[in-house]
């Protein structure tokens, strides 16, 4: 008989139905998802209850990373823009857009942003 995987916890994250979790990143107090429908949430590590979310953190949000300590998260979207967030207060303490990406590399290791080109747009 094969043997079956028992779940420890499972959570709704309080997301709307046909919602997809795209990432997960584990900070130094909590966890942090993004999820199909833009938001990015935190939730406790030990029982996965929903500390904060920000609706609309992007349009169209991509990517999720810890930052190099864990203290925070860079997140991405396809609107060209990423965002440092401070999960204490749930704000971006950080913007960068298109251009200014290339001067902040550095930091940004792990984390790519961009947007796709309607027909007729050009860089």
């Amino acid at each position: 008989m094969a043997a079956t995987a028992k779940p420890l916890d499972s959570s709704t994250l309080s997301l709307p139905s046909d919602t997809y979790i795209y990432t997960l990143a584990r900070l130094r107090n909590s966890c942090a998802v993004i999820s199909s429908d833009d938001t990015l949430t935190y939730l406790h590590p030990s029982n996965l209850t929903v500390t904060s979310q920000v609706k609309n953190a992007h349009q169209s949000i991509t990517s999720l990373c810890a930052t190099h300590d864990q203290s925070g998260v860079a997140t991405a979207g396809r609107d060209g823009v990423v965002r440092v967030w401070d999960p204490r207060s749930s704000k971006a303490v950080m913007e960068y857009r298109n251009r200014e990406l290339l001067k902040h590399c550095d930091r940004l290791l792990l984390l790519s942003g961009g947007r796709e080109w309607s027909d007729g747009e050009q860089c």
